[in-house]
């Protein structure tokens, strides 16, 4: 046997239990509940976009409970109206 292998099928020994003994989730996953835009976050931004002169700025607050406030401020495009 040649010593380049043998680690290449320890890998795939490893690989294989893992994938047996991982339980899979059963059916499909619940639907994500995104949160409406925070206009308390959106006032957090609006400052920081006008010193930074960005045309846009979005933000996401994430626990480890999932997503728990969004919040964007700007135009999509410098000199456009398209919010």
């Amino acid at each position: 046997m040649r010593p380049g292998r043998r680690p290449a099928k320890s890998f795939l020994i490893v690989l294989g239990v893992l994938l047996a003994v991982v339980p899979q989730a059963p059916g499909k996953p619940p639907p994500a509940r995104v949160p409406r835009p925070d206009p308390a976050l959106d006032a957090l931004l609006r400052p920081i976009r006008r010193k930074y002169q960005l045309p846009a700025l979005a933000a996401a607050v994430v626990t480890s409970k999932g997503l728990v406030a969004v919040g964007a401020v700007g135009v999509r495009k410098r000199g456009a109206g398209c919010r």
